[in-house]
């Protein structure tokens, strides 16, 4: 069974930003990363395989709830597979992020007090997605098609950089948190914070100056200033 694609996420974009640090030292070879995430995805529940057949992909996803499987040419570059990897995964999170998205008008109250979010319920169980040579895709995409690829784009980035704040968190499926302190007060800051990060994808998903603005790290460093000040604050 897969991990879910926003844990198989965090997972990969850590262990990527440690794999680059010890690559400036000179300890870990370019070629290796590549490796280092295809393990991490097979260890995630996901398949792995490369085949010489492809001309007009790059490759291919399919998950379900039976398993999930990645399939690559093998006449990719390292670097090649690499982004491919990242991109695949966004994709897969891509296939319920319209769902979450518009959970921002449900009753969120439940979320404060440790409920599972409704959104959860309604997550789609089969994702696929087909990665095509630059100049074979089709030339008539939908509007959701592009909206989808602009936002796959954006995650893969995060992965790839190894920070994934460059997104809204709720993208990765991180609604929950570890440890809920009981009473009023904490619960009050969950609900303000869980509010704020349903229209921050809400957004996300639909504005495309949203999403550059979201992806700029001295953005993404004062919001994550606030919601320290905010969780602080509420003893969250």
């Amino acid at each position: 069974m897969m991990l879910p694609p926003g844990k198989l996420a965090r997972m990969i974009s850590d262990r990527l930003r440690h794999a680059r640090s010890r690559l400036s030292s000179g300890e870990t070879k370019a070629s290796e990363i590549a490796w280092i995430v295809q393990r991490l995805l097979e260890e995630g529940g996901v398949h792995c395989e490369t085949t010489p057949s492809m001309e007009d992909l790059k490759g291919f996803l399919i998950a379900s709830p039976r398993g999930a499987e990645i399939t690559v040419s093998e006449h990719l570059s390292d670097d090649e597979r690499l982004d491919l990897f990242a991109h695949l995964l966004a994709r897969a999170m891509v296939g319920n992020l319209d769902v979450r998205a518009r959970s921002v008008l449900t009753p969120i109250w439940s979320a404060a007090f440790g409920q599972a979010p409704a959104s959860r319920v309604t997550e789609k169980a089969f994702t696929s997605h087909l990665a095509y040579v630059d100049g074979r895709a089709p030339q008539d995409e939908t509007r959701t098609a592009r909206r989808n690829a602009a936002v796959a784009a954006y995650l893969t980035q995060a992965i790839l950089d190894g920070h994934l704040e460059l997104a809204p968190r709720y993208a990765y499926g991180l609604e929950s948190e570890a440890l809920r302190r009981p009473g009023l007060r904490p619960a009050f800051g969950r609900l303000v914070l869980d509010l704020c990060h349903r229209f921050s994808l809400a957004l996300f998903w639909r504005s495309s100056r949203y999403q550059k603005l979201r992806a700029n790290r001295q953005v993404t460093e004062v919001a994550s200033h606030i919601e320290g000040m905010v969780r602080r604050a509420y003893a969250v």
